[in-house]
């Protein structure tokens, strides 16, 4: 079983690229609205749902 620190900090992380993939949708709404729209709705579902990452990963290494 993955420790509680070790889950908050895969959070954080999973919640800095979740924002990094927003910003890149943004900037690559410009030449390509189809991927500026798909990057930031990933990006705004590892930003609002670490979780969801954390399930997968405690899932995977199962």
């Amino acid at each position: 079983m993955i420790r509680e620190k070790t889950i908050k900090i895969i959070e954080l992380f999973v919640r800095l690229f979740g924002a990094g993939l927003v910003v890149v949708g943004v900037l690559s709404f410009d030449w390509s609205p189809l991927f500026g729209v798909l990057f930031v709705g990933g990006g705004l579902l590892f930003a609002f749902r670490p979780s969801l990452a954390v399930d997968l990963l405690d899932f995977v290494a199962t």
